[in-house]
């Protein structure tokens, strides 16, 4: 599982621990991490004018679709910009 705020994201270890993660770096968690970090970097590098929420949609549907372990379907959520962090 991953938590987001407008500052700074966190991965939440199957302890409950959080690990703060680093800015501007591609994350991912699950069984189909590898893939969706693999699949957004590839498209990062070939695909000039894509936007980050479709590299982030495209990642995820990657991994969904091609590790057994995934299942169901995206869910992204975006956090405005200037939303409050306290709320």
């Amino acid at each position: 599982m991953m938590l987001a705020n407008p500052r700074s994201a966190w991965t939440v270890g199957a302890d409950f621990s959080l690990t703060q993660l680093p800015v501007d770096t591609l994350w991912a968690e699950g069984s189909g991490r590898e893939l969706a970090i693999g699949a957004a970097h590839a498209l990062q590098a070939t695909c000039a004018g894509i936007s980050a929420k479709e590299i982030i949609r495209a990642a995820v549907e990657t991994a969904i679709a091609r590790d057994i372990r995934c299942g169901g379907t995206a869910w992204i959520a975006e956090l405005p910009a200037g939303a409050d962090a306290t709320a």
